[in-house]
């Protein structure tokens, strides 16, 4: 085998002890998985007492056997508890992960501390105490904090990122309604269906609003308008379908689309 030498110091002692029963080998299916040897990380503080006791009580020979079999066995039983430990540690973290992915996914629907609970198999008050510890906050908190910055995201998508503070009575018409799809796309609906979306607007903000719309298209979102305006009809190179009276008069895709609708 190898070995290091611990800063400061120029030799090791090396001491060899056989502990055999039904509690040592309890102990083995923990400390020597799969039947391999692992490193387990110790406070200092912890074994170095037991190290101590061990090493004064071997210099007293025989006498001392059920002393120095009990240090060994603390000191099993200590390494063993680290490992549990880490284990329980690594499981609880991956279970509030888990959490709060699922508030990350479902941040735009109603939720609840039971929905949270439903998903994990530990108590309310040991739910809450994990996520504290792992994530800095409480679940609402965190629910919070997700939907101010998922909202940011989509003001920004939709080139409002400084209007995040504006009141209503702020914005102009066209800002309206690029903040209505920001809202709309909040929901992460599959179809983003929109009825008359520059209905009202001047030609400046016409412009403003149909460049969102067509943005959110090429990145391949399905985009649904309904409108009489034949110009934002011509944004769309994929399908137009004209209705006239509750009857489809003309059903055109891609450079067709654009053609039939002039």
């Amino acid at each position: 085998q190898s070995y290091c030498t611990a800063p400061g110091q120029d030799h090791w002692h090396h001491y060899w002890a056989h502990l055999d029963g039904a509690g040592v080998a309890n102990l083995a299916e923990v400390l020597q998985p799969q039947g391999r040897l692992s490193p387990v990380t110790v406070s200092r503080l912890e074994m170095q007492p037991l190290f101590e006791s061990l090493a004064a009580e071997w210099e007293h020979g025989a006498a001392a056997q059920i002393e120095i079999c009990l240090a060994l066995h603390r000191m099993l039983a200590l390494m063993a508890r680290q490992l549990l430990a880490g284990d329980e540690s690594r499981s609880n973290r991956t279970l509030i992960e888990q959490a709060a992915e699922y508030i990350r996914q479902h941040y735009a629907e109603p939720l609840s501390l039971d929905s949270l609970l439903a998903q994990t198999p530990v108590s309310k008050s040991w739910f809450l105490r994990l996520f504290r510890q792992y994530m800095g906050t409480t679940p609402y908190n965190f629910l919070l904090s997700t939907r101010i910055t998922r909202a940011k995201e989509l003001l920004e998508l939709v080139g409002l990122p400084d209007k995040a503070d504006a009141y209503p009575a702020q914005l102009s018409g066209g800002q309206k309604q690029k903040v209505a799809i920001a809202a709309v796309l909040a929901m992460r609906p599959q179809v983003l269906a929109l009825d008359e979306p520059t209905s009202g607007l001047d030609y400046a903000r016409m412009v403003e609003v149909s460049g969102v719309i067509r943005n959110l298209a090429q990145q391949g979102r399905i985009v649904l308008v309904v409108t009489h305006d034949q110009n934002l009809a011509k944004l769309f190179h994929k399908r137009t379908i004209a209705i006239n009276e509750g009857v489809v008069v003309r059903d055109g895709i891609g450079e067709e689309s654009k053609h039939e609708a002039q």
